[in-house]
């Protein structure tokens, strides 16, 4: 008996995530995203009202400059890419959630620019459809989600334009190998 090798019969193989995981990922990454935003935003319009705000007749007209309201906007929208692409052990928050990782598509963990990338694809969607109407912002991100959850690969329009590709590790069983073969 001693000379029987081991054999495994599991092994960790990258799968496709399951599509709870993938809706989890994106659902906190906007709700961090939101929350980071909003928070920086308001931050940078309090720091920018010496310069941009001009008053009215009333006090209570007072207004934001464009220039001014722009550039907070711009703010807010580098803090919450930022936020969501640049996570501890190349993850963002929903990805560490749902302990889901990303690969280029070479089988390379992604790098910086191209989480950056995805992130500020989604974003700029989300951002633009929002000015536009919130129902158009919710119904982009119905959109976008469901591109990502529905393909067997998991791929969606965002993972596609960035060249990133998400999968869990897992136990796979590994095919019967006679004893003897490599």
């Amino acid at each position: 008996m001693p000379d029987t090798p081991y054999l495994p019969s599991t092994e960790l193989d990258k799968v496709p995530p399951s599509r709870g995981s993938m809706v989890t990922c994106w659902a906190v990454d906007l709700l961090v995203a939101g929350f980071v935003g909003v928070g920086t935003g308001l931050c940078a319009v309090f720091l920018l009202i010496p310069w941009g705000l001009h008053s009215g007749t009333d006090p209570v007209w007072a207004r934001l400059d464009a220039w001014a309201a722009w550039l907070a906007v711009g703010v807010a929208f580098v803090a919450s890419v930022l936020s969501i692409s640049l996570g501890r052990d190349r993850r963002s928050p929903g990805h560490q959630l749902a302990e889901v990782r990303t690969d280029d598509r070479h089988g390379r963990p992604a790098s910086a620019p191209r989480r950056v990338l995805r992130a500020a694809i989604l974003l700029a969607v989300v951002l633009v459809l929002g000015l536009l109407s919130w129902l158009l912002a919710v119904l982009g991100t119905i959109v976008l989600v469901a591109t990502s959850a529905l393909p067997a690969d998991r791929r969606g329009l965002v993972e596609r334009l960035a060249g990133v590709r998400d999968y869990q590790t897992r136990l796979v069983p590994v095919p019967a190998r006679q004893p003897g073969q490599p």
